[in-house]
């Protein structure tokens, strides 16, 4: 049971990203560390917001506006929830998140 899945990858271009679905929260960085780190925060972040307002739907779920995103989250979110919800490899990292509390 999870809120949503939170994945940092290495680019096409080079650089790591990173997105939370199905938030459509995204950001980069120099390394994976770094990245998910950063998409954490705002992970955090957006759902003090939407708490706020009882997290309406036309918030929570958002279609993921980024091509590359979108193919990233197809490749992993199988192994994302069915590794216990952690997968760590050396071009992707993928995690499932619970809203806090």
């Amino acid at each position: 049971d999870f809120a949503a899945v939170l994945v940092v990858y290495k680019s096409r271009e080079g650089y790591w990203k990173g997105f939370a679905h199905p938030y459509d929260v995204t950001t980069e960085g120099n390394t994976k560390k770094d990245t998910l780190t950063k998409l954490q925060l705002l992970v955090n972040v957006y759902e003090d917001e939407l708490r706020q307002f009882k997290f309406p739907s036309h918030l929570v779920h958002k279609p993921q506006s980024d091509l590359e995103d979108r193919e990233m989250f197809r490749r992993v979110v199988n192994d994302a929830v069915e590794e216990k919800g952690i997968v760590d490899r050396f071009d992707y990292h993928a995690e499932t998140h619970q809203v806090r509390s």
